[in-house]
């Protein structure tokens, strides 16, 4: 995975408090909401997400147990908050990289074994702890849209998340980005039914030490974390039908004849599209029941549809041949009609997916009609 650089204009979205007449109609944001801060007011402790004003001067700031003050947010990072009429009271900062800064030259800048381009704030210097965010794009690049200094960490509190790549269950190494991890020492949090494998969104904590991320605990992702959650992110893929949707190449959804479209209809679903969505349970997986569209355009990725019979299934690799090419299976693909991969041999399967880094990754695998 490569991070790219990243000069992005963030919108600063301003939305009237409105009186207390009883003629004002204006509606105040509560829910769950979990996207990028578009703007800070520090003098009236307040800030902007999914487009609402909201009042954070009685909110409880942190990430994960450490206590934060409104100084330490910065436009850009992801926070996970809830909403009531327009005030908060719990946010929770969501990185993508916690670490040390190890070498700065000019805007090219290295944490923890992942180097980007960003221009760092002057008072950050190598040695100091930082918050990194980022969000994933379709062509599985990362935009860093915040770098923040925060007061020092234990040294088993460097965090890094994404998804699996290189998994070696011999070893007990796999790979998020550029960073080898080894996780033979740590603690697996997941649910009953999930498994760790490749493409397996996870967050792992842990310490940096000689270019290996040496975790202590991995942390696997599950979509219902986000029922009933505002989400707000880049559509990193779409399938032809456009009845499914995947947000920051972590999060799937079901886009149903219910689904409401704001500034925008169904034909605008496409990869790299800046979305807000709101997401709620369906059984055991989630429906999009309001999609508003952003102008806001992330980097796109060549997606494809392939049909024909597999071949050549190699369960141990995650992998199949199908029209000459060889089709990666990861933990999200998505299997319909009852297939498996132990059942795809010989197959007449229609398969969609996206083309990352030259390789045929599978979203979607079903029979064909």
């Amino acid at each position: 995975m490569k991070l790219k650089a990243l000069v992005t204009v963030i919108s600063l979205v301003l939305v009237g408090c409105g009186g207390s007449d009883s003629s004002d109609s204006s509606v105040k944001k509560s829910g769950t909401l979990d996207g990028k801060i578009q703007s800070l007011n520090a003098p009236t402790q307040s800030l902007s997400l999914h487009g609402e004003q909201l009042s954070a001067a009685n909110a409880k700031i942190s990430y994960e147990d450490k206590a934060l003050q409104f100084s330490n947010l910065d436009e850009g990072m992801r926070v996970k908050l809830t909403a009531n009429n327009g005030d908060t009271n719990d946010i929770k900062l969501n990185p993508t990289l916690v670490g040390k800064v190890t070498k700065i030259d000019g805007t090219k800048v290295t944490v923890d074994g992942v180097t980007f381009e960003y221009k760092l704030d002057d008072d950050i210097e190598v040695g100091d702890w930082v918050l990194v965010t980022g969000y994933t794009q379709a062509d599985g690049s990362i935009k860093i849209v915040s770098v923040k200094e925060i007061a020092d960490l234990d040294d088993d509190q460097h965090e890094f998340e994404g998804a699996v790549t290189d998994l070696d269950t011999n070893n007990q190494t796999f790979k998020i980005g550029p960073v080898e991890v080894a996780y033979s020492g740590a603690s697996i949090d997941k649910d009953d039914d999930q498994t760790l494998e490749n493409g397996s969104w996870v967050e792992v904590y842990g310490r940096f030490e000689n270019s290996v991320f040496n975790a202590v605990k991995v942390e696997l992702e599950d979509d219902n974390d986000y029922k009933d959650t505002e989400v707000e992110g880049v559509l990193t893929w779409v399938n032809q039908d456009k009845t499914q949707i995947e947000i920051n190449g972590r999060i799937r959804a079901e886009v149903t004849a219910k689904t409401e479209f704001d500034d925008g209809e169904k034909s605008d679903l496409k990869m790299g599209r800046w979305v807000e969505v709101d997401l709620q349970a369906q059984g055991d997986t989630l429906w999009a029941k309001d999609i508003e569209f952003d102008d806001e355009q992330g980097e796109k990725a060549e997606d494809f549809e392939l049909k024909g019979n597999a071949s050549s299934v190699d369960q141990v690799k995650s992998q199949f041949e199908l029209d000459g090419k060889t089709i990666i299976v990861n933990a999200k693909t998505e299997f319909d009609d009852d297939l498996t991969m132990d059942k795809l041999d010989g197959e007449a399967i229609d398969v969609e997916g996206v083309i990352i880094n030259s390789e045929y990754v599978a979203k979607e695998i079903e029979r064909q009609d």
